[in-house]
């Protein structure tokens, strides 16, 4: 919060907010351990990827953007101003072979995008216009009543919640990172996120790649 973090600047003891998030941690401290006993690993840190890919539960982005172009966006989760870092999901894996081809053993490299708060974010506009973006904010004071009913809703179903504790917790802070170290050692490329968006969308829509308008986005 507060600062563009870099790969030296990664929390010791902070738990992690969801499973997810727990089991990556696990996985850097392994791989971690390995680099220590002399094995050649790279590792990576994708930003948070975007972009058309499989409609899984992982995909979050693209389920928002879904709800976004049919109209059922109606508030973003937690407070406009806070950024994150986007990154186009072509760009992350050509950043995993450049890794492989290029990058230095021990070494960790960012493989991020454009950061924009998720009030800038949450205004793609396809030309000529689509839905309206949200104006709605919903509020991220603790686990929250959307991530208790998402739980209560998944127990009742046995359907995936779309929000949980976890995840507004995730929500109630800046996930801002810079990926100068990957471009500069490995040649790593960004995607502007206007781009990136317009691709998205028209992969979303089965359509031409429309011009998008009102995203405010800084590198």
């Amino acid at each position: 919060d507060g600062a563009v973090a870099d790969e030296e600047r990664a929390p010791a003891t902070a738990p992690g907010y969801t499973d997810y998030e727990r089991t990556k941690r696990r996985s850097l401290e392994a791989a971690r351990r390995r680099v220590a006993s002399g094995q050649p690993i790279v590792i990576v840190y994708p930003g948070i990827v975007y972009g058309a890919g499989a409609a899984t539960e992982g995909n979050l982005l693209r389920t928002m953007l879904e709800d976004y172009l049919r109209g059922r966006l109606r508030a973003r989760l937690g407070r406009g101003d806070l950024r994150i870092c986007y990154a186009y999901a072509e760009d992350v894996a050509r950043g995993h072979l450049l890794a492989l081809e290029r990058g230095r053993p021990g070494r960790g490299y960012i493989l991020g995008g454009p950061t924009a708060t998720r009030e800038g974010w949450s205004r793609p506009r396809p030309t000529p216009p689509g839905p309206r973006a949200p104006t709605l904010a919903a509020p991220c004071g603790g686990p929250g009543p959307a991530g208790a009913a998402g739980g209560v809703g998944a127990r009742l179903t046995g359907r995936t919640p779309a929000i949980t504790p976890g995840i507004v917790s995730t929500f109630k802070h800046e996930w801002a990172y810079r990926s100068d170290r990957a471009v500069g050692e490995i040649g790593y490329t960004v995607t502007p996120l206007v781009e990136g968006m317009r691709r998205t969308l028209a992969a979303l829509t089965g359509g031409s790649a429309p011009p998008v308008t009102g995203l405010r986005e800084s590198l």
